[in-house]
């Protein structure tokens, strides 16, 4: 699928841009600036396919040297805000060959300076090796003056004038699709590049009928990242304008199924064939949005419409974000449901081989199922309230040593007098009392409500439900060592009514010696915290 790009931007003084660095970074080169004596040396730059410079066929022969003409630029421009350079940045298909993108990238040149009168310089840049392979692009820097015999002239205003900068930016987007588009058709391509915005094009196919292509098009469009964002990605960070892309593409992601379906049901409703679109490269399929179209309606009652029109993208909005709530609800629970079922297994100690006949054993019975699922959810929570225990303890003892300093320092000072080289009056010394006494306070406070969150009343209400559970479980899913283990835990053996799955035993088959009972050590107990004085 062909890609289209063309943004244009400026660089200037103001900003500590400069024309001969501009240069050299894009078309990895040497050049060194006269203006500043600096020297920008970029030729160890990979990635550069091709570079050259075009001018008017009435411009002096240096014009066409890239580090004469920008250091002739940076040499006529004096004001420190002046503005050096324009940059148009194009994509370039990548279903053309090399030799035919940097053909469209010189015609693409020479457009601009006949359109203009300017001399430009255009670097052809390849894919980074950790970028996207169709990511072939020009830099086209064009001078901000005419340039003709005498030099340079006056500056071009159209592209930043108020008034009709708009319209020749969006002229010359379209002058660049031209060419990309005749481009792809002399190479016998079918792809084409529309230089207009998502919401122009879905609008142009709903009134055409293409429900494919509306669906195609009604996506969130993503923004350009740009160098500060990629030098980031390629530290292994991430900037906001990047994770807003990856967010944008995980919605269309997700309303890729609900808007194709949407299409389906519409058709069979309507019985309704399907609209022929040109065939695409196995994983490239663009991502895909709502089919709804921000058309704005015009005439008779079109402030209805648009009204209607607006409520159901609202509704479409909300759909959205519920769906993907969802959607991330379900996925947070298969990974607790994951994380609770391998800590169960781990406990059995079951070895490989006995999983797999554990697993066949278990899907031939519902009820099977269903009770190693419910032990395997209890045994989860039950680590899980082992876990909050021994934190809400780690808890209660930080706040005992609080409460004993704060205790301390009132007994000190209550017992001591305000020191001599430091006197302090009466009130002040009451004061300082009365604040110590108030953190003494609430530091027992603390430690009282910390003492008592540590109880392990929820760990044994865990344990109690886990067992019956384990119970219930080796009831109707009996296994090998099951008493062992019932020992090791601290419940009584199970009377089992199935047969036992063999345990896998050493090679020869020699007999599996029992494993000790291992039993577990008694929770820790809190002294009892004093009570707060107030």
């Amino acid at each position: 699928m062909a890609i289209f790009h063309a943004s244009l931007k400026s660089f200037s003084r103001s900003r500590g841009e400069s024309a001969t660095a501009a240069v050299a970074y894009r078309g990895g080169l040497r050049v060194a600036d006269d203006r500043t004596g600096l020297v920008h040396d970029y030729r160890a730059r990979l990635g550069v396919e091709a570079i050259f410079t075009c001018a008017p066929k009435s411009a002096p022969a240096w014009a066409t040297t890239p580090e004469t003409l920008w250091n002739a630029v940076e040499k006529y421009e004096r004001r420190v805000n002046s503005v050096l350079a324009r940059e148009l940045v194009v994509a370039l298909p990548a279903e053309l060959s090399p030799e035919q993108r940097q053909g469209l990238a010189r015609g693409l040149t020479e457009m601009l300076v006949e359109r203009y009168g300017v001399a430009a310089t255009a670097a052809v840049h390849a894919p980074s090796r950790s970028g996207d392979d169709r990511n072939f692009h020009a830099h086209i820097l064009m001078t901000t003056r005419a340039l003709g015999a005498e030099g340079f002239g006056e500056k071009i205003r159209v592209l930043n004038d108020p008034r009709t900068g708009p319209r020749e930016v969006k002229g010359l987007r379209a002058l660049v699709a031209e060419h990309t588009n005749a481009a792809l058709a002399s190479a016998g391509q079918a792809q084409r590049v529309d230089h207009r915005t998502l919401r122009a094009q879905a609008a142009d196919a709903a009134r055409r009928g293409d429900l494919d292509a509306v669906v195609r098009l009604a996506r969130e469009p993503t923004q350009h990242e740009g160098k500060a964002a990629t030098a980031a990605k390629r530290r292994g960070e991430h900037s906001p304008r990047a994770n807003a892309n990856i967010e944008s593409r995980r919605d269309n992601d997700i309303l890729l199924t609900a808007g194709r379906s949407r299409v389906r049901a519409f058709r069979a409703s309507h019985a309704l064939p399907a609209v022929q679109t040109r065939s695409r490269s196995p994983g490239r399929e663009p991502f895909l949005g709502g089919i709804e179209v921000n058309a704005r309606a015009t005439g008779p009652g079109a402030r209805l419409q648009n009204d209607e029109a607006t409520r159901r993208q609202r509704a479409l909005r909300i759909e959205r974000n519920n769906l993907r709530a969802y959607i991330e609800g379900l996925r947070r629970t298969v990974e607790l449901a994951e994380a609770s079922f391998n800590a169960y297994v781990r406990a059995l100690r079951l070895s490989a081989a006995e999983f797999e006949r554990l697993a066949a054993f278990v899907q031939a019975s519902g009820e099977r199922a269903r009770a190693f699922r419910e032990a395997a959810e209890c045994y989860s929570l039950y680590e899980l309230a082992v876990q909050t225990h021994a934190h809400r303890q780690a808890d209660a003892a930080r706040a005992q040593v609080e409460a004993d300093g704060a205790r301390r320092t009132v007994e000190h000072t209550e017992k001591a007098k305000p020191p001599v080289f430091k006197p302090m009056s009466r009130r002040a010394w009451a004061e300082k009392r009365r604040v110590e006494r108030r953190a003494l306070a609430e530091a027992e406070v603390r430690e009282l409500a910390a003492a008592r969150g540590a109880s392990s009343d929820d760990v044994d209400a865990a344990r109690d439900r886990w067992h019956a559970a384990e119970a219930r479980r080796r009831s109707v899913v009996p296994l090998q060592g099951d008493g062992r283990r019932a020992a090791a835990d601290g419940m009584p053996a199970a009377a089992t009514s199935l047969p036992a799955v063999p345990e896998a035993g050493p090679p020869g088959g020699a007999p599996v010696e029992p494993r000790p009972p291992q039993q577990r050590p008694p929770a820790p107990r809190m002294r009892p915290s004093r009570r707060p004085r107030f």
